[in-house]
């Protein structure tokens, strides 16, 4: 089973890091400004890039965002529109190869077609198991928070940059272990304590 650890996460956290890449249905277009799409679009940007992409219904399209792969999985030609259970399959199809080829491990979703689009979550979720089963890829479902996202997606960047200041953080350490014991110092700073 992709499903791992068998249990669905109530939000995407901080506990979300970056190796985990994310995906959500969109349509040809990639106009929709509601729900999970107008957040990933207000977050990712790169419209353009999407469109460059030519993909249609039933495809996948992806952006990579600070070593983090975005999918977006075509599942209906206009924003007003809807998916079948056939277009979102084909669209889980295509991505799973992009994973595959991408070396995705990690894939943290929304319950995918079921919010605005209005699809059955139990159909959805078979698909995904179908279709992921023996890639090894592990899949997170998250209950998808409209208000939280942009608090979530902002943890996710503190902990980028953490990470970036790492090598200076122990750069700096090393040259401070380096420099040479000043005992005069040292006593100097002992007898104030002492007097004070």
């Amino acid at each position: 089973m992709p499903f791992a650890p068998h249990k669905e996460l109530q939000e995407l956290t901080s506990g979300r890091p970056v190796d985990f890449a994310l995906a959500h249905c969109v349509a040809q277009d990639f106009q929709r400004g509601s729900g999970i799409a107008g957040k990933f679009k207000e977050e990712f940007k790169g419209v353009g890039e999407l469109l460059d992409q030519n993909v249609t219904v039933g495809g996948c399209a992806h952006l990579q965002r600070n070593n983090r792969y975005i999918f977006y999985l075509v599942t209906k030609e206009v924003s007003n529109g809807k998916p079948t259970y056939d277009t979102l399959r084909a669209s889980l199809r295509t991505m799973k190869l992009k994973c595959l080829k991408l070396g995705v491990k990690k894939l943290a979703i929304p319950r995918i077609g079921c919010g605005l689009d209005k699809l059955d979550w139990s159909r959805v979720r078979s698909s995904i198991i179908e279709i992921f089963q023996d890639t090894g890829i592990e899949i997170h479902v998250y209950e998808f928070n409209v208000e939280r996202l942009p608090d979530i997606l902002q943890e996710i960047k503190n902990i980028q940059k953490i990470r970036e200041q790492i090598p200076e953080i122990i750069r700096k350490a090393q040259e401070t272990q380096k420099k040479p014991f000043d005992s005069t110092k040292h006593n100097l700073e002992l007898e104030i304590e002492d007097k004070v």
